[in-house]
Order: C-alpha cells, then structure tokens, then sequence
C-alpha cells in the first residue's frame, strides 16, 4: 500500500536532472508540537526489540519530552542533553512515520543543520513498512568527529549476509555550518543521492544480486540523533552539549510518466545467418514476446531497432526466428548481463539501465558482450590481459593486467571508521575512489586495480587525504621519487609486465613486507546476576587461552551487573565462562560448547560481549525505569511489578501522601508553627518537649512508654 497526502494549499512541481516531479506529501513544522498524525516516538535504549543500543552500542536514551523533540517557529529540533536516565549518560530524541507515512518511490529531501562533535551522530533514514531489517536506505548521516563528509548508504541482503553500498561526499566546509538540502531520488531500479541538488553517488540493480535488492516496497521515514556507538565512536571531553539537529522541512515528491528512446544495436558477424533470417529481441518490455519486435537490418551483419522504454533496468535477449530458433544463453553473468531468480528458474538477460535520455547502445556481437566490428579490428589481443578481445586482430596496445595490492595495518594507529585507500597515479591521487577492504578481518587491507604496462606511483592513505598518510625518504628502495617545480615527491612505485602482478603485504609507511600477525585487542566481558544476587555476591571471569586457564575478579556496576575489560588475541578462538561465588554458572544453553562459551575477537571490530548469568542472551526482568524493580540491563518488562510513587513521605507534613514510595521535596507544613520541631498534635503550641519527640521517632516505627 502506498499512502500519500495530497496538500490543498500547496502546489509544487520541480524539475531536478531533466525529470518532473509533484509535491505529495510535506511537514513544514508550522505548529507549536509535532504532528502525531504523522509521527510517532521511540523511547529507550531499544533494548524493548532486543537491540539494546539501537544495535549500534549507542549511549543515548531517546525520549517523548520537549527538552529533547520540539517544534517552535518553523523548526523541528532534535536536541542531545547530557543527563542521566534509564542507565545512560545522555538524552536524545528518535522519530518515525511507521504505519502513518510511507513510500515507494519518489524524491525524498530535507532542508537540515546538522550537529556536530565528537560522537554525535545525526541520520535522515528509511526503514521497510511491515518488514525488520535489512532494507534500509540512509539518506544522510555524518559523525561528528568528520564534519566535512556526508555519507549516503543502503544496507540489503539477509540477516546473516548484509550487503552495505554506499557513497560520501567531501565538503570544503564543516557540513553543519550551514543549512543544506540532503535528499535521494528514489526509482524501481535506481537510488540517487544528492546535496544541495548535486548529485555524489547512485545505486542500481544491477551492482548487486536481484535477490538483494530490497527496495521496491513501501517505506516510512526516521530522523534521530545518537550519542556515541561503533561508528562515531564515544563524546570526549571536546564533545559540548547540549547539540540541536534542525530541520526546517522534509518534503516528498512523485515523478511523472517520463519515457526516453533506446536504440539496441547487434551484430551477426559470428552467425551463418541465411538470407530469410530475421532478428528479434524479446524482453520484459514486451513479456517476452517471440517474434514482436524484429529488429532492422541496415547493413550486411548489422541489426537496429529504437524502443520508447521509461526510466528503470529492462531486461532483453537477442533471438533469431523467434525462441524456436537460436536464443542468445549465458552460463555466467557477464559485464553486459543480470541475474533474475524466480522460484524454480535462473535466467541471465541483457540489460539497460534507463534514465531520463535517449540511448544508444553500441553494437555487441550476438550472444557475447564484446563489441562488434569487421575483420582487421584493433584492441587487446593478450589472452592474459584483463580487458582481452577475442574479436580483435591488431593489437592498439591497451592491455591492462590485473595488480593486486595489500598493506597490513596492524600497528598503524589507523582509525577502523576511516578506512584505507589506494592513491596513484592510475587514480589521479583521486582520495576516496579506491577503498581497501580486509576480508579476513586480519589487520592486512586488498585490493586489485587493472594497471597499463609501465610504472605506477602510488602510496597507502586512510580517510582519503584526511587520515594518515604514508612519508618516505629519498632513496627507500620501494619508491621512486618525482621532482616537480619546488617539490619532490617520493611515493611507492610498481612496474607492470604483461602479467597479473599478487603484490606482498607491506607495512603501512615502511618497505617492509609483513604478514598479519595475532596482536592482542581489547575484549569488554559484562554479565548480569540480577535475577540472582545476593548480598556480598562476587563474579569471576574465567579464560581459556592459547597462554592457558587463568581466572581474573570482575568489578561491580551496579543492578546486578559486573565487568572486566582484558586483551585477547585478535582472530584466535577463546573459550570462557563466569564464576558466580565459586560457582561456574549452568551450561545446559545452545551457547555452551564443552562447558564453555567462546569469542573469537577481531581486530578493528567492536569486541563486546554482554549476556545473563547461565542464558545466551540478556536477562529477564524490569526495564521500565518508572518500577522500583527496574533493571536497565534487563531485557524485558516482565518483572515490573511495583510502580514508583513520588510524593512527600512525611506524615507530620500537611500534604503527605501514604501511597508515595519515593519523597520528591514537596512537603508543605502549617506556616503558624513557632519552629520546625513542633511536631506533636498540638501543633503551633511553641512548644517542643517529649511528645514532639515521641512523634518523630514514631517516623521510624520506634515508640516508647
């Protein structure tokens, strides 16, 4: 289901990269308060859905108050305190149109003024409406810690394989100086991502898997700001609060009908055709009709036909007389194809991808993605090359060979939220085109370029320039140095020979080769015994390692709950349980194996682990503040039993209240009392003897004769 809300008194159509559009739906945060018919609140630390943290170990607790979500003169501000509440350090607010607002497709923007600081972390994002994550589209996020950089993402896949794709862009300014515009425009087929009506990254569906691609269904809008997480990492003492997220307008927007001409080319030079033989292409547009659209032959082994398609991916074959005769087939996909899965079939189509103008597509040989031409053609004729043709005779020399490059940043100091890059010569020393990845998840960071024959320049960076950066000496012996005008650059230096080149580790700024190692991380173990302390109870960490069995005393926070932080060997299992007073705990759970459980740290990630004493996850109990049971670590409400009462507990005060568990400083005395001490029932004798002393002791349930 797709809901809009059509505005009587506002009538906008814009025209953004050659595409229409018409306003649907706006909030404008005209009013004194947020519009619950179109919003609705998160509170807590989302431990209520089981992703205590919001899954992302963030430190905030998000509230329904106005000190944290307001609107007031034309601004909706989201507003991170720094407070204590529900067991977190700080306070913030997190909205969303779930089951109120929600679309597929269209042109979604914001006009914003971002916060900043270190691990402050302000997103305008998507979610799936009626379905739990993955699918999610992050229209912007920045963390404070990178003012200058806006990234734009999309998480797909499945639970246990998530596939996140996204693009940044560089600001020559801190982002959150100034307003700017952030939005998406959002196709069947196609993500667009923009700032200020510049576009800086796109997604389609044909760079990732057709099984994955998880937005062409209905989703509502988010707008928060966390505190700290795995990301942005924790506020320090640079880190000022409190920190406002404005929004002055979020409008959504339904483009029109729009069609462009596709001209779709194919040469039969590799076919014995006979004179009667006739081309078609058959493809979705049509539903695969055999012999609907034949194609034209303008000259001896040359086919053309010009379709009027709208804007998306379509899928089509080339097929001569029809599907009875020859059909183009692919086993693999290929640089010109994409994969469709249906139920019980796979099928590997051509494709184009349209957009908002014409097309012509070059002239690709039948059943192959090589480009067609008549005997005699040039390109690379070296079977070894990356780029081969086999159609081509006569060699241009534009043979490229497959470089793989690797630096182990182990002992860097590199920052895991920055990333590292390739910068060269092969690049333009572009900053962040080439991102390395670690797959291993071993400190050691890959990544394979197709280089020309010849010599490349080329050094390791994080963050593209904005990190660190590789020196070198005159003279180290795997650089080559360039002179320029007053200045000398000494930089790493590559030869290319007609062959794939697999390129050694290197240590990150040295010429050092060196494999990963397993260096020591830092493991943070937490486990809580609410459900079962007792008075002077004491929790012990017990580790089996490579270096042996040792058992080490676990600190006490508070509500049941202890902790130790230690250092591990990075990607090496480890075995562990918790002593609970000299007692191991049960180990009758699925996250047991020989009586223990067991972690295996990785370097770079989040080394976490908080569980319940004898369970795999966290435990039952209370974890609504507003009950005298309340345990922020709990994973429930089930236990919540005595509600807090605040009030004055006092029983000479004029205004005490029985039921009141809680005294909040409200007690009001009769003004006629002489002093504070005149408690008996006399008051306001002036007096204050024995029966005043008897009352207040009787406070404290002692009486005397």
């Amino acid at each position: 289901m797709r809901t809009y809300l059509l505005l009587s008194l506002i009538a906008v159509s814009t025209n953004i990269f050659g595409q229409q559009y018409n306003l649907v739906w706006s909030d404008e945060f005209d009013g004194n308060s947020l519009d619950l018919t179109n919003w609705t609140y998160d509170i807590g630390t989302g431990s209520q859905f089981g992703l205590n943290g919001w899954g992302n170990n963030e430190s905030q607790y998000y509230t329904n108050s106005t000190n944290n979500v307001s609107v007031d003169n034309g601004m909706l501000t989201i507003t991170a305190r720094q407070e204590n509440l529900g067991g977190q350090p700080y306070t913030s607010g997190r909205i969303k149109t779930l089951n109120k607002q929600y679309w597929t497709y269209g042109k979604i923007e914001a006009r914003m003024k971002l916060p900043t600081g270190q691990g402050i972390w302000p997103a305008f994002w998507m979610l799936p409406e009626g379905q739990f994550w993955p699918g999610e589209i992050d229209i912007m996020e920045i963390i404070g810690s990178q003012p200058n950089t806006l990234h734009g993402t999309t998480h797909q896949g499945t639970v246990n394989n998530v596939i996140s794709v996204g693009g940044s862009y560089d600001s020559p300014t801190p982002l959150p100086n100034q307003f700017h515009v952030y939005g998406i425009e959002w196709y069947e087929d196609n993500i667009k991502w923009y700032i200020d009506d510049v576009e800086y990254f796109s997604l389609n569906r044909s760079e990732v898997n057709y099984t994955e691609w998880l937005f062409a269904q209905d989703y509502y809008l988010l707008l928060n700001c966390a505190v700290g997480g795995n990301w942005p990492g924790y506020p320090d003492a640079t880190t000022s609060f409190p920190q406002e997220f404005l929004i002055d307008y979020i409008r959504v927007y339904e483009a029109q009908p729009n069609t462009s001409t596709v001209s779709l080319n194919v040469s039969t030079e590799n076919l014995n055709l006979a004179p009667t033989d006739v081309i078609y292409v058959s493809g979705e547009f049509n539903n695969w009709c055999s012999t609907c659209q034949p194609l034209s032959q303008y000259s001896q082994d040359y086919w053309t036909i010009d379709l009027t398609l709208e804007p998306g991916i379509h899928e089509y074959k080339f097929i001569v007389n029809g599907w009875n005769g020859t059909v183009e087939l692919w086993n693999t996909d290929q640089s010109c194809t994409i994969t469709t899965n249906d139920p019980s079939n796979t099928y590997i189509n051509r494709f184009v991808n349209v957009g908002f103008e014409d097309i012509n597509m070059p002239s690709v040989c039948f059943n192959t993605c090589n480009l067609c031409s008549a005997p005699g053609s040039i390109g690379c004729t070296d079977p070894a090359a990356a780029n081969y043709n086999a159609i081509a005779v006569t060699d241009d020399g534009s043979c490229t060979y497959a470089a793989s490059f690797k630096v182990n940043m182990q002992n860097s100091g590199y920052d895991p939220a920055e990333g590292v890059y390739l910068n060269g010569t092969f690049n333009n020393w572009c900053g962040t085109c080439s991102e390395m990845q670690d797959p291993d998840q071993d400190g050691i960071f890959e990544l394979t370029v197709n280089l020309p024959v010849g010599s490349h320049e080329f050094k390791f960076t994080t963050n593209g320039w904005n990190g660190l950066i590789e020196q070198f000496n005159v003279g180290d012996s795997c650089t080559n140095t360039t002179f320029g005008a007053g200045e000398v650059w000494t930089n790493r230096v590559i030869q290319v020979g007609q062959a794939s080149i697999d390129v050694d580790p290197y240590c990150f700024n040295t010429c050092t080769i060196c494999e990963a190692s397993n260096p020591d991380v830092q493991v943070l173990f937490e486990v809580d015994v609410f459900n079962n302390s007792i008075s002077g109870a004491q929790v012990q960490l017990e580790l089996i390692t490579t270096n042996g069995s040792q058992t080490l005393p676990m600190d006490h926070l508070g509500w049941g709950l202890w902790s130790i932080t230690t250092n591990l060997e990075a990607s090496m299992n480890h075995e562990f349980r918790f002593i609970y007073n000299g007692s191991p705990e049960s180990t009758n759970n699925e996250c047991f194996t020989n009586n223990y459980r067991t972690i295996t740290p990785l370097l770079g990630n989040s080394n976490a682990i908080r569980t319940c004493l004898n369970e795999c996850e966290l435990c039952s109990g209370c974890n609504d503040p507003l009950f005298a049971e309340y345990n922020p670590f709990a994973a429930g409400a089930g236990a919540c039993i005595t509600p807090i009462v605040s009030g004055c507990t006092y029983s000479w005060a004029d205004n005490f209240n029985p039921a009141a568990n809680i005294e909040n400083g409200s007690c009001i005395y009769t003004p006629e009392l002489s002093c504070p001490g005149d408690l008996s029932p006399a008051k306001g004798d002036g007096i204050v003897n024995a029966a005043d002393l008897l009352a207040f002791l009787s406070v404290f349930g002692i009486s005397c004769d």
